[in-house]
């Protein structure tokens, strides 16, 4: 901006002149100065608070972490319907079944399970994984429950063409704990009525009417293996310390817990005839079957475990073992604890790689078993060194890569199945371990 004043002016119209100028500028200035943008208002979140739900919500957001959990989760899923939610309460343990689903949406992307008592217990179960109202689903029990949250959430569902009408509802549902010592079942009873016909795809019904009445009970849906534990730490639920917590943060969430059966014997426990040939099998659970992602955004981080079979005079011989922390060890501070070995028979697998012993290479085997590393360690040794230790003792070298995560770095399920399924004799088809059978006689 160019000013040019007129120097034959008095003095006073002078003076009057410049005051003029200095307050347009002053005006321009503050006119021109950019206002704080409107923060976006911090969204609402409805929780009954007189049912069992406020419980759940109330513990999670008094622990950083578990409330860090469920935002990120929120971001995959869509936002927790805290009303939706199914809780039930009673002795030492509460569960409850939270869905969670996009804005707009009318099905539930997720449902998270949460489980309290001395922690906070969390799993996620992806719809993606069960197709609700399809036939598979109707087949599998995780299936029917997403089902019914569906149907209890939103109402009438499609099925493969069909339009379905719920007439009317008559619905019971029981939340249990199970009797198993680490909560691996939910027990639900429902009934329902519904009616079905062929749409014209504009939500009317043109033809094929049939009636429906369903019940579903004693739904076994999770395995307890891919929970991810978040102890309280500072204070009960009502948010009243309890002895001897001294008000502390804690160290993080538990994402690898202790083996359910430890090995308390290893040698006693791998009687094999060391003169005698054996099979060793690699087993890998990958996070995601089919990629080299070291976790699943729930937080599931896989196995990876070994077998040997051996046969004898008396049948097969066959002994299940996996490399595990003593204590719960996580990604984002605690990553490392006394080592134990654990009987992981009947565990799930994506991978598996079988692999001739010769009585040399077992006793080799044997060796590399019985003298595994003292310390558990997420970044460098856990599961996966362990069984490439073990196969490299036996003559196989499986790549010892490495990947990210968030917070470290180190050799995972992952990356080490997808190396597997290069290597000549692997077998890709996924399933369950067998049990443990023979004395080693």
């Amino acid at each position: 901006m160019k000013v040019i004043f007129n120097q034959k002016c008095s003095g006073k119209y002078m003076t009057c002149r410049i005051l003029t100028f200095i307050a347009a500028c002053m005006i321009l200035i503050l006119s021109c100065r950019k206002q704080p943008a409107a923060s976006d208002p911090t969204p609402i979140i409805q929780v009954p608070m007189d049912s069992p739900v406020s419980q759940f919500f109330s513990a999670l957001q008094s622990n950083d972490e578990a409330w860090s959990l469920v935002e990120r989760l929120e971001k995959a899923y869509g936002p927790a319907r805290w009303t939706d939610a199914l809780a039930k309460t009673g002795g030492e343990r509460s569960i409850c079944i939270l869905p969670m689903a996009y804005s707009g949406a009318d099905t539930v992307s997720a449902l998270l399970a949460l489980e309290l008592k001395t922690s906070i217990r969390i799993k996620v179960i992806d719809a993606g994984d069960f197709p609700v109202n399809t036939p598979k689903s109707a087949k599998s029990e995780t299936g029917r429950l997403l089902h019914f949250i569906n149907f209890r959430t939103f109402g009438a569902q499609g099925l493969s063409g069909q339009r379905i009408k719920f007439d009317h509802k008559n619905v019971d549902s029981l939340l249990q704990s199970a009797d198993a010592s680490r909560m691996a079942q939910m027990t639900m009873s429902v009934c329902y009525h519904y009616s079905a016909c062929t749409g014209d795809g504009f939500g009317n019904c043109v033809g094929n009417y049939s009636f429906y009445t369903e019940c579903y009970s004693s739904t076994t849906w999770f395995d307890d293996y891919s929970y991810i534990d978040m102890p309280i730490y500072g204070g009960d639920i009502d948010g009243s310390p309890r002895p001897g917590s001294g008000g502390g943060t804690g160290s993080g969430s538990s994402t690898l817990a202790p083996p359910l059966k430890r090995i308390d014997d290893p040698a006693a426990y791998l009687c094999f005839d060391r003169t005698q040939p054996a099979v060793l099998t690699i087993y890998v659970d990958q996070p995601l079957p089919g990629a080299d992602d070291p976790f699943t955004v729930l937080g599931k981080m896989g196995h990876a475990f070994i077998s040997i079979e051996q046969p004898g005079q008396m049948g097969v011989s066959r002994r299940f073992i996996g490399f595990y922390p003593q204590t719960p060890v996580n990604p984002f501070g605690n990553t490392a604890a006394p080592a134990a070995l654990g009987n992981d028979e009947g565990k799930k697998h994506d991978v598996r790689l079988p692999i001739a012993l010769t009585p040399s290479q077992l006793q080799k085997v044997l060796d590399a078993i019985l003298t595994y590393q003292e310390v558990y360690d997420l970044e460098s040794y856990n599961c996966t060194d362990f069984c490439m230790d073990v196969a490299q003792a036996a003559g196989i070298l499986i790549p010892r890569n490495s990947g990210w995560w968030i917070f470290g770095r180190g050799r995972n399920p992952g990356r080490m199945g997808e190396d597997m399924r290069a290597m000549p004799g692997v077998i890709t088809k996924g399933g369950r371990s067998m049990r443990n059978t023979g004395n080693c006689d």
